[in-house]
């Protein structure tokens, strides 16, 4: 049978009991004379009746719910078992809020229904909490005993004359001290488990808060002889937060969070029991009026509690976060250590810094997020600065659950990493982009007026042409370049040292500029321009053979077009690949938007090249782009 099917049997089963008592209780009942009146009215009906209906019928509702989804495991079939006993002591524990009491003998039934199903819901939470989350020692006995007490007990009174059946209370009384003991054995327990401890002290706590007030204010007056406190079925509404909470523990919902969970419910459970109290004392102690006594709490609440809660909380149910700069610190220590083996070593020290887990191990699968796996008892952490995906195993030691507070705070540091590596990635991107300009600067720049001067055979000349050389050596260290000049300043220079250079060597050289006298240039597209020509002028001298080299260079539609060509012999494709020298024309023209194409055959080589002029359309044009 599937779960829902299973849930739809009980929960019709449990309707049909509820029917059949509510049609009991509302017959017509019979006055002294025989003579028989109408239906009772269930509008009439005042809370005390409904109350104890729809607690029983909530508590039927969880405990079968939890029974259709896990039938064979022994706790839930105590539950569900429990779930039936509370069904039948709330039902037969309202006829005294009947509008017209039931015959003698009916009342009799439905006192010894009402003993039957308090003990019995007893007895079953005895041994709930003797054998769960693990059995306690002697767990056995533990059983026995009370089941021998409290079920002799049961049936002593029972068999008694019908005034006995009040000592029921006495035996809720004690049934519930024994359960209030157990769980607190349970809780106190030395769990190696923090899963099974968070259960016991959940579990713990649900009894003190769903069955306390019912027991404090009504089972202990009345067992030792005081008048109740306040109306008994009204007290049992708190038992559906003890079987919410029973069901929670045994269906281990959310078990990471239960332990943060139990500190907040006992933080505010306390402090509502001492209100409370405090407004008795006053209406009972003092003789303050109820309005007086109820506004004096509700000042205190707002003025002493509400201000004092999260420094409370902070202080005893939250635990103590790591500092968030010692953390940064490590990261950042961990990220930028030189070797792959150092930064997983100082990655995982980083977890066990801040987590302390038992162990820290490769995870079976890799993850994109922190997920807390196992019912908090292992946190996975995802792949990063090279480490595969890990899994944290038992936090603290083995003496706390992973929560979703540690999932947080691992994608807090997963995203730090990540980011520090990432900074570290583009640094040395760019520590590399430098190394290769610097190479390419000197050798289209200073390589060029080098070769230059080992060719000139006037030494003035060739001191002059080394001092050029050592300028443009600093500027490429520097990276600082020239400031912006005009580019017909810059072509004028550019010419006389071309010139120069292709004289000694019998090369004519045909200059054609056609650009604006107030056209400027950056610094990069002012590198690229003067290295492309440098390196076409020594790529004429040293390998084409050529006597002529023409260089044309225009301004038109927003572009600047180079044309350098010679009337050599040409070179052939696979020697243009394997030099630096053209390749790095290419890199620098097409790095600042522009392109490149190389043309070489018997009849010499041509390098035509462009870039785009950055707001062309303004009276000073600049042009723009990457700095190379």
């Amino acid at each position: 049978m599937t779960p829902a099917a299973r849930l739809t049997a009980l929960l019709l089963l449990g309707a049909a009991l509820a029917a059949i008592i509510l049609v009991w209780m509302l017959q017509p009942p019979a006055t002294a004379s025989g003579v028989v009146m109408g239906w009772r009215n269930p509008v009439a009906l005042s809370a005390g009746f409904w109350v104890p209906w729809f607690v029983g019928l909530g508590a039927w509702l969880v405990s079968a719910w939890v029974f259709a989804l896990r039938p064979r495991d022994p706790a839930i079939r105590l539950f569900a078992l429990s779930g039936v006993m509370t069904l039948l002591f709330t039902f037969a524990g309202t006829v005294d809020h009947l509008a017209a009491p039931l015959a003698p003998d009916d009342r009799y039934i439905a006192a010894i229904i009402n003993t039957i199903g308090a003990s019995g819901f007893g007895l079953t939470i005895i041994a709930l909490f003797a054998t769960y989350p693990a059995p306690l020692p002697h767990a056995r006995w533990l059983v026995a005993g009370p089941l021998a007490a409290f079920g002799g007990w049961t049936l002593a009174i029972i068999s008694g004359p019908p005034e006995g059946l009040a000592a029921v209370q006495a035996i809720t009384f004690f049934e519930m001290l024994a359960i209030m003991l157990l769980a607190l054995w349970q809780a106190l327990r030395p769990w190696r488990d923090p899963g099974a401890r968070a259960i016991a002290v959940w579990l713990g706590l649900s009894v003190l808060i769903g069955a306390g007030p019912f027991i404090g204010l009504v089972a202990t007056p009345m067992t030792f002889g005081h008048a109740k406190l306040i109306d008994e079925n009204v007290a049992f509404a708190s038992f559906l937060l003890f079987y919410l909470g029973i069901a929670i523990g045994l269906m281990r919902y959310r078990l990471f969070d239960l332990g943060r969970w139990s500190y907040a419910l006992l933080l505010y459970a306390l402090v509502g029991a001492g209100l409370m109290l405090f407004d008795l004392a006053l209406v009972s102690v003092l003789a303050v009026s109820p309005v007086t006594a109820f506004a004096t709490t509700l000042g205190i609440v707002a003025f002493t509690w509400l201000p004092m809660r999260d420094a409370l909380w902070d202080r005893f149910g939250r635990r103590s976060r790591p500092d968030e700069l010692l953390m940064f610190g490590s990261v950042v220590e961990s990220v930028l250590r030189p070797t792959a083996s150092g930064r997983a070593e100082g990655w995982q020290a980083l977890l066990d810094q801040v987590y302390r887990p038992l162990e820290i191990r490769e995870a079976r699968a890799s993850v994109s997020e922190p997920q807390l796996a196992d019912d908090g008892r292992a946190l996975t952490i995802p792949a990063v600065l090279g480490v595969p995906s890990l899994e944290l195993c038992f936090r603290q030691q083995g003496q706390a659950l992973f929560s979703r507070r540690d999932a947080e705070l691992a994608r807090l540091l997963v995203q730090l990493a990540s980011y520090v590596e990432a900074s570290r990635a583009a640094y040395d991107q760019g520590v590399a982009e430098e190394r290769v300009r610097i190479a390419r600067d000197i050798h289209d720049n200073i390589g060029a007026q080098l070769m230059q001067a080992l060719h000139s055979d006037e030494p003035p000349r060739k001191n002059a042409m080394i001092r050029n050389s050592l300028a443009d050596l600093r500027d490429i260290i520097n990276n600082s370049g020239t400031p912006e000049l005009s580019l017909e300043a810059l072509l004028a220079d550019l010419r006389a040292e071309t010139g120069s250079r292709l004289d000694l060597h019998a090369i004519a050289l045909n200059w054609q500029v056609d650009v604006p006298g107030n056209l400027v240039l950056e610094t990069g597209p002012l590198h690229s321009l003067r290295s492309a020509i440098r390196e076409a002028t020594s790529n004429t001298i040293k390998h084409s053979g050529a006597d002529r080299m023409t260089v044309s260079i225009r301004a038109v539609d927003g572009e600047l077009t180079v044309r350098l060509a010679d009337n050599g012999s040409g070179f052939p494709a696979q020697r243009s690949a394997a030099g630096h020298g053209l390749a790095n024309i290419e890199t620098r023209f097409v790095s600042l938007g522009g392109r490149v194409s190389i043309h070489s055959d018997s009849g010499g080589t041509r390098i035509e090249a462009s870039l785009p002029l950055a707001n062309s359309a303004s009276p000073v044009a600049v042009l723009g782009g990457l700095p190379t």
